[in-house]
């Protein structure tokens, strides 16, 4: 009986760090909110332009997007991709001997490539 208590507190351990984890990404993500909404408004912006005219031009494959149009969201798509998802191996992760995590900061801030 003794061991089967030991056996949950380690499992109630395990689930609160991991919890205390998933608060420290919470709020990594909130702060660098503030430094991507520049970015991601330009790309929503650049793609609402793109489609207001992807009915004009060529269009292969009849979907009433053009060529071109479908060319600048999918490169749209790659630099929003870049801005949001974040590279881990920027990440400062460096467990401290006292058991607790640092909280997150990027090492780099990941940039968007300008369209």
């Amino acid at each position: 009986e003794i061991a089967g208590e030991l056996a949950r507190l380690d499992g109630a351990q395990a689930a609160v760090e991991g919890a205390l984890l998933d608060q420290q990404q919470l709020i990594a993500d909130i702060l660098r909110a503030n430094d991507i909404k520049d970015d991601l408004t330009r790309i929503a912006e650049t793609a609402v332009d793109v489609l207001d005219d992807a009915g004009e031009g060529i269009d292969t494959d009849g979907d009433g997007l053009s060529d071109t149009a479908e060319a600048d969201l999918v490169a749209l798509t790659t630099q929003a991709r870049e801005v949001v998802l974040i590279d881990p191996l920027s990440l400062n992760l460096t467990f401290q001997p006292d058991g607790h995590w640092p909280p997150l900061r990027w090492t780099t801030k990941p940039r968007a490539r300008r369209f």
